[in-house]
């Protein structure tokens, strides 16, 4: 029996078909690593573990007031960066850049002043080591971000921070729980072309290194 070849027309619907289909499947993945890069910015990190430091480490912070300024400076005074930026309309092509730098901006001013708060009204040390992270890490991010294809990650130093932390401070389970965040992290800014490898992991490591430091020097 003589094999009936498809005609163009109806190849040409097939593979019409399938790029709609790769093209669905694309958005989806793009959506999914817009929803991870937006639940795991860096002040959403520091509010959970600042919540499970407070429930699970009784003791850890030197006062009440200590925590609520930690939730003030940490978490609410970096993510006012985020609606600024709306505020000065910046262009399409340069929005993304311009967010980054107020986010460095605003985190500079909130770490240092949470540091100079707890320097005057008193601390625990696992407190100073940890708000010592976040301004040592804020200080390098920013000297990387005017940096061309050098900058770091602000968002992987986000992550990887707070689950040095919790490992340290609370449980070494965290790292597991860290490891899927992290690679979560990773995949959705490599997803959205946002940061390369070298820069996710650079990232990464300038906020844990510090815990582990500390850790290894008898700091903490």
């Amino acid at each position: 029996m003589e094999q009936v070849m498809p005609r163009k027309s109806q190849l040409a619907q097939v593979l019409t078909q399938a790029e709609q289909k790769a093209l669905r499947a694309a958005k989806r993945a793009a959506r999914a690593a817009k929803i991870i890069r937006g639940a795991t910015v860096p002040p959403v990190c520091a509010l959970f573990m600042l919540l499970i430091l407070f429930f699970l480490c009784p003791g850890f912070f030197y006062s009440t007031s200590n925590f609520a300024f930690a939730i003030v400076y940490l978490v609410v005074l970096p993510t006012l960066a985020y609606p600024v930026a709306f505020v000065f309309k910046f262009s399409k092509d340069s929005f993304k850049n311009n967010q980054r730098k107020l986010a460095v901006i605003f985190s500079v001013i909130g770490y240092a002043a949470l540091l100079c708060m707890v320097l005057t009204n008193g601390y625990n040390i696992g407190e100073l080591v940890l708000y010592l992270n976040y301004v040592i890490s804020v200080a390098l991010i920013a000297i990387t971000t005017p940096i061309p294809h050098c900058k770091a990650s602000g968002h992987a130093c986000g992550a990887a921070g707070p689950i040095a932390g919790l490992s340290y401070f609370v449980s070494p389970w965290f790292l597991a729980l860290g490891a899927v965040l992290l690679t979560a992290v990773f995949w959705a800014s490599l997803k959205l072309r946002r940061h390369t490898p070298g820069q996710l992991v650079a990232g990464a490591m300038i906020s844990a290194v510090f815990v582990v430091a500390a850790a290894a020097s008898g700091l903490i």
